[in-house]
């Protein structure tokens, strides 16, 4: 009767120890979680019209990355010496995107405006560097600006 008992014991602490099909679902990682936060940044712009370079322009600012509600992607809020702008970026990896709601940016060329068809692509390092490169283009004009810079 003993050995019964010491037997039941054994295989219902063997049965519940084992592990049930479906249990521990892992949940998959956001990528967009290691590149919340703040950067600071540094950008430099080029101007060309006809393949003639104007004088590049330099300065610093910040931009901060939010979660947007859809999945996969990002806000960046942008604070720059010529205001403020948000738009929203979609990840096409874990690092890469490209900026889907901006689709127009004025070019100024001593005081006169042209808007330009924009597009903008980059990447957020594994080391937390920013990078973007937008491109603006107006018939023979184009506008390019890069912007790199690390997590505060």
């Amino acid at each position: 009767m003993k050995r019964i008992a010491l037997l039941l014991l054994f295989v219902a602490g063997f049965a519940s120890s084992c592990k049930k099909t479906g249990g521990d679902i892992i949940a998959p990682v956001d990528p967009r979680d290691r590149m919340l936060g703040s950067y600071a940044i540094g950008f430099n712009m080029r101007i060309t019209i006809s393949n003639i370079e104007l004088q590049p322009e330099s300065s610093t600012g910040s931009v901060t990355l939010s979660k947007a509600p859809n999945a996969g992607e990002l806000y960046f809020d942008f604070e720059l010496p010529n205001g403020k702008e948000r738009v929203t970026a979609a990840l096409k990896d874990d690092t890469n995107y490209t900026i889907i709601d901006k689709k127009t940016e004025p070019i100024y060329i001593n005081g006169q405006s042209f808007v330009g068809q924009y597009t903008g692509s980059g990447q957020i390092t594994a080391k937390n560097e920013f990078i973007l490169t937008g491109v603006s283009e107006y018939t023979q004009i184009k506008k390019v600006t890069t912007m790199t810079g690390t997590k505060k």
